[in-house]
């Protein structure tokens, strides 16, 4: 699966203000980073989601206990 086009169409839908289908394409994005573990790619990606949608506490979260621990939960 290629991220460019997933990322493209997390921008469009920012532009539209459908933020959570924005969220759902960068949440796919992350998922293929981790698997690849880039993490550093999935944080900024996650620093992103957070940004556009405060109200998602579960990536808030993570992102604080990730930057406690120096790594992602598995």
């Amino acid at each position: 699966m290629h991220e460019t086009p997933l990322l493209r169409l997390a921008d469009i839908c920012i532009d539209d203000h459908d933020i959570d289908l924005a969220v759902s394409y960068l949440e796919r994005v992350t998922r293929l980073r981790r698997l690849r573990n880039d993490d550093k790619g999935a944080l900024k990606l996650y620093r992103k989601i957070v940004t556009i949608a405060p109200y998602r506490d579960d990536i808030l979260a993570m992102l604080m206990r990730a930057q406690a621990n120096g790594r992602f939960d598995e």
